[in-house]
């Protein structure tokens, strides 16, 4: 497992390789970085009238390709421009492409933990908290989410709250921008590891020790 190759299941060492849309490049290029993973350039091309230009290079032929690409605002242009470059890729003769995405509370008098999936408004943070409030849990909290949207007034919503911590990854562009308050976390590391080793995130699967044990540092 090394600059971005990985075992196939007859033991094949395939080429992986990273393409960036141009909804994130941040991202791309630091999980390429983490997992030793070539970028390939994408040609994107908006014109004056809105139509929209995606090409790949020739380098990846014969590779897996790992799309970067969020959906965030503005959700129908990046959409579109993922599935244009899902398109140009197996114009291009990669072998395949992979776009690279519960409220728990605690009991009465522990400190809850609040995990979403998304922070959008802040709406189900604060229902949630509304809960956990009236169940008897400390009043600070920490929240945790995949992935920051912000949207509306969502920081006014978290404001009112007693939050003691954010916990948010970088899986949307500019996080820290829009809520500077949040502890960013990058998930570059542990996408590449997903994609060195794909059996390794199947549903039920445990984390790889060092990725949980860095998860961890950040809540304490």
């Amino acid at each position: 497992m090394d600059g971005g190759r990985t075992r196939g299941r007859d033991d094949v060492i395939d080429r992986s390789v990273v393409v960036s849309g141009t909804a994130h490049p941040d991202l791309a290029h630091a999980m390429a970085a983490a997992g030793r993973f070539e970028i390939v350039a994408a040609d994107i091309e908006r014109f004056p009238d809105g139509e929209l230009h995606v090409a790949v290079d020739e380098g990846v032929a014969g590779a897996h390709v790992h799309l970067v690409q969020p959906t965030g605002a503005p959700a129908d242009r990046h959409l579109l421009e993922l599935l244009l470059l899902v398109d140009a890729c197996r114009r291009a003769g990669a072998r395949a492409e992979v776009p690279a995405d519960q409220i728990v509370g605690a009991v009465a008098g522990r400190t809850p933990v609040i995990v979403d999936d998304m922070i959008s408004t802040g709406a189900t943070i604060a229902a949630a908290a509304a809960v956990l409030a009236r169940a008897g849990a400390r009043e600070r909290m920490v929240i945790a989410a995949t992935h920051g949207v912000f949207s509306g007034a969502v920081v006014d919503a978290l404001d009112r709250l007693p939050v003691d911590r954010l916990l948010v990854t970088d899986t949307l562009p500019d996080v820290r921008r829009r809520l500077p308050a949040a502890d960013v976390i990058s998930v570059a590391g542990l996408l590449a590891v997903a994609l060195h080793e794909p059996g390794r995130f199947a549903p039920g699967a445990d984390l790889p020790p060092g990725i949980a044990s860095g998860l961890l540092r950040h809540l304490r």
